[in-house]
């Protein structure tokens, strides 16, 4: 499998990991001087190219993989001939059963490439276009396997006894290879857990595409691709709505009647209502997290957001401002003390609450002004704030992409690869 991650990240060097063995390559004399004796598993190496020019150049270097043809069967047929040989010169010959032996083993080797080929077999399949092959087909197909193992393990056994090992060493050697990729592919079939793997980084505010795509010896399969995009939320930034208590006050005033001193008739003097110390208004809150304040239980944000009044007779304003600092619960509960910039109805010119009103005038009009008032709001998680007549939103909830099924690796030259 070929896994590719495809993000929007700002590229940050990393140091190169140390690896337990190395390819050393010499630049000049342009010799490979040393590799690894022995790769008996995917294995990370370093490789080194010594005694470059790094004063006046710069170097790159890339690697490209192709698959060892191996022809196990062909140690076998060799062998045949051998067995055949000795068939006719030898007096052992009557009872040494080596043929039989190695026609259990090309059985055997068969039923294996049976199933490595799978992907070339179905109908429109080919080694240049091949299927895609689920893991339960796979198991279908192997179940055939099993049996002629056992088989050729017991002509094995059968033939070590009756015949010369010495003589039929170079048979007995490549037939082990044929026993070795079956006990391998078994064992992987046979287990719980089928992942082709790769590493990546997901940012918060970012998208990440996840691409699957599905090769058998380097070639794309006709079904074998997919991708997926993760919307990863984040708790970086909140919405919340609520009430906030203000010191802004919401002024009215109104022209009421009361008795004159004399008791002979009423004089109108300005009576002023809205001048509560904390009044009641509806917040709407953008909660910024305090990086390294923070976790998933309690923390603090910068919280900021439109303040609105409703149900006033005011002459001023409805619309307000907020900011300030939060204290949050579970990202979901807001306590937030700041300050209120609002509209408010001042006195009007030359009166003060009880002031008497000149005949003639009418209710006096206030002068409108902005200012800053402390409040505290208390406000509460929300995904938008179209209740309030706002529009704002964002993500409360993480889509995570479903584990693409991986394919079983073929230890005999096919497979899945991982490139990331």
């Amino acid at each position: 499998m070929k896994v590719r991650f495809i993000a929007c990240v700002v590229a940050v060097p990393l140091a190169l990991p140390m690896y337990s063995q190395t390819v050393e390559i010499d630049w000049a004399s342009k010799k490979l001087t040393s590799q690894p004796a022995q790769i008996q598993s995917n294995t990370n190496v370093q490789i080194d190219v010594n005694n470059v020019n790094d004063v006046l150049y710069t170097y790159s270097i890339s690697t490209q993989s192709s698959p060892i043809q191996i022809d196990d069967f062909a140690q076998i047929a060799s062998a045949f001939k051998s067995a055949g040989q000795a068939a006719a010169g030898k007096g052992e010959a009557a009872t040494c059963n080596v043929n039989e032996f190695l026609t259990s083993v090309k059985a055997l080797l068969d039923a294996e490439n049976a199933v490595l080929n799978l992907p070339t077999t179905g109908q429109g399949c080919s080694a240049t276009a091949p299927c895609s092959v689920s893991l339960a087909d796979t198991k279908t197909a192997w179940a055939k396997v099993p049996p002629l193992l056992d088989t050729a393990k017991s002509k094995q056994a059968d033939s070590q006894q009756l015949c010369s090992v010495e003589e039929y060493k170079p048979a007995y050697a490549s037939s082990q290879s044929a026993f070795d990729q079956a006990a391998s592919i078994g064992t992987l079939l046979n287990s719980s857990v089928h992942v082709a793997q790769a590493r990546t980084a997901l940012k918060p505010d970012y998208t990440t595409t996840v691409e699957v795509d599905e090769f058998w010896k380097g070639k794309a399969t006709n079904k074998g691709q997919m991708s997926v995009t993760l919307s990863n939320s984040n708790t970086r930034l909140t919405l919340s709505a609520g009430a906030l208590f203000s010191q802004l006050q919401n002024r009215t005033y109104t022209s009421t009647p009361k008795p004159n001193s004399s008791g002979t008739g009423t004089t109108n003097v300005l009576t002023v209502t809205g001048t509560s110390r904390y009044s009641p208004l509806a917040l709407a809150l953008l909660n910024y997290e305090v990086p390294f304040a923070s976790n998933d239980y309690v923390g603090l944000a910068i919280s900021t957001g439109p303040v609105l009044r409703f149900g006033t007779a005011s002459s001023a304003s409805s619309f307000g401002y907020f900011a300030g600092i939060s204290g949050h619960l579970y990202h979901r509960f807001y306590i937030s003390p700041g300050f209120n910039l609002g509209q408010f109805a001042d006195n009007p010119p030359g009166l003060i609450a009880g002031s008497v009103i000149p005949s003639g005038i009418g209710t006096p009009t206030p002068i409108n002004r902005w200012t800053w008032r402390f409040g505290f709001s208390l406000t509460y998680r929300t995904k938008d704030f179209s209740s309030l007549g706002l529009t704002a939103t964002t993500s409360t909830k993480s889509n995570t992409a479903p584990a693409a099924p991986a394919a079983p690796a073929a230890p005999a030259g096919g497979g899945a690869g991982v490139k990331q």
